[in-house]
């Protein structure tokens, strides 16, 4: 990544300009000697089963903090990112096995997402307590794109959008006690392959994408402190976390081996 820090002569404000890419490669050696048949009884399986796996990410964010009176700033986001998810997958079956080739078990997508956010803080009290308050607007595009040995593919693009929020407050008790309290809301889009996925898993079966899934939401609330020694600091933690519309796979009633997003 390389950023860019500035700030104007009289300190009234400041910005952050970052841009990164990010490579992440993930190789899966996922051979099955023995997996299911259709009827469920142990059947020979594969002496090979590699399935490589690379996501590219690309994005830029430009954050400006402008000091509105004492004590008070506002930041100001916007951030646009773009990743390629691409997967390539080889099979080979022992005596009896599997025969040919399957997709892979994750789509291949493109991914383009942009978010413009707001947050506000305020120090009081000689700067004891601070409390900060944000909220988010994002846009995105999941693009199915063509994926190996998954001849009825039919491509196509799915658009979310959400709105989140996140509130906080920060408290030094003493100099070397602070309390803190979050709260927050989030969301995940579901993937390509959780839309429209048709891959045989290594123990035999398949799975279904859905195209009606919507994104999983959440709520999270977290309280902690921390305590500030001489060259140390220890620090605590509880938080809930609460999802909604999750995005799960559940078997397909009266279908041996098949189950659904």
């Amino acid at each position: 990544d390389l950023a860019l820090d500035g700030e104007t002569a009289d300190g009234r404000a400041r910005w952050n300009l970052q841009g990164y890419f990010v490579r992440d490669v993930d190789e899966f050696r996922w051979l099955s000697p023995v997996i299911r048949s259709g009827a469920g009884l142990p059947a020979p399986g594969t002496s090979r089963d590699f399935n490589r796996r690379q996501l590219d990410i690309v994005g830029t964010r430009l954050q400006p903090v402008v000091r509105l009176w004492a004590g008070a700033e506002a930041l100001f986001g916007l951030d646009l990112e773009r990743s390629w998810l691409r997967s390539e997958r080889d099979r080979i079956g022992l005596p009896g096995g599997p025969t040919g080739q399957v997709a892979p078990q994750d789509n291949n997508q493109t991914d383009s997402n942009l978010g413009l956010y707001t947050e506000l803080s305020q120090r009081l009290f000689e700067d004891r307590l601070t409390l900060r308050a944000g909220v988010r607007q994002t846009w995105g595009v999941t693009s199915f794109d063509p994926t190996p040995n998954l001849p009825l593919q039919r491509s196509r693009d799915a658009d979310y959008d959400a709105t989140t929020w996140s509130a906080g407050a920060a408290f030094r008790a003493t100099e070397q006690l602070v309390l803190r309290f979050n709260a927050a809301t989030g969301f995940r889009a579901p993937t390509a392959t959780e839309l429209a996925a048709d891959f045989t898993a290594l123990g035999g079966g398949r799975t279904f994408g859905n195209p009606n899934l919507r994104p999983e939401t959440n709520e999270q609330f977290e309280v902690g402190a921390a305590w500030f020694g001489q060259g140390w600091r220890a620090d605590l933690a509880l938080f809930q976390n609460t999802i909604e519309d999750r995005i799960v796979i559940r078997g397909r009633p009266g279908a041996a081996n098949t189950s659904d997003w």
